[in-house]
């Protein structure tokens, strides 16, 4: 049965995976699911189970909480600062 993601959840998790370079194709295998569900997912019309939603966030290399979090606001430049800031601290704790 189908329903209905959080406000803005499916347009953060869409632009997430654009800004993180990443096709529809490589999130769904990751997820285990077609790319048809993952476009049903970003369109809001199916809410990702809890397996799902931790893949994101190892995807996306945030927390459940902050992953959820952004359904309360829509997708803003602030993703692309906070990936770059992700990205920066990465690189700096290889070293």
């Amino acid at each position: 049965m189908k329903t209905t993601a959080p406000h803005y959840l499916p347009e953060n998790l869409k632009a997430l995976r654009e800004l993180s370079n990443h096709s529809q194709r490589y999130v769904a295998k990751q997820l285990q699911v077609s790319q048809s569900t993952l476009s049903d997912i970003e369109k809001g019309l199916i809410f990702p189970n809890e397996q799902k939603l931790i893949v994101f966030t190892a995807l996306y290399n945030l927390s459940k909480e902050e992953l959820l979090a952004l359904s309360m606001h829509p997708p803003m430049e602030n993703i692309r600062l906070a990936l770059s800031k992700i990205n920066e601290l990465s690189s700096i704790a290889e070293k």
